[in-house]
């Protein structure tokens, strides 16, 4: 059973991704990543997934079958099973109590419709 106060962030971001794919827009949604870091981004391509770990996270599951923990994934992007395209670069400066995957930080994001 999901405590009350657990659904009502849950239930925003499902209205929040449903007006995303209900507009049919997969434009990219640009980000604003720490200027400062220097790793190289990657293409990533999968889909998210809710983790009921360490209060519940969100991870991405790439088509390659790695599971990356994104830092700074926006709450309209925080679906069960929205298929996602993103770029982005692994954070080896940060940590998380979840260790579900590397840490990654998006540059930019957008819903695929897959």
């Amino acid at each position: 059973m999901i405590a009350k106060h657990r659904l009502r962030p849950i239930a925003l971001a499902l209205v929040a991704a449903a007006s995303v794919v209900a507009c049919g827009s997969h434009e990219w949604l640009e980000l604003n990543p720490e200027v400062d870091v220097k790793a190289p981004t990657f293409r990533l391509t999968g889909e998210v997934h809710y983790v009921d770990v360490e209060g519940g996270i969100f991870t991405i599951q790439s088509t390659d079958g790695t599971t990356y923990n994104p830092v700074n994934l926006p709450d309209s992007y925080k679906v069960d099973k929205m298929a996602v395209e993103a770029d982005a670069r692994v954070r080896t400066d940060l940590v998380s109590p979840a260790m579900v995957g590397p840490l990654v930080e998006l540059l930019r994001i957008r819903a695929t419709g897959h």
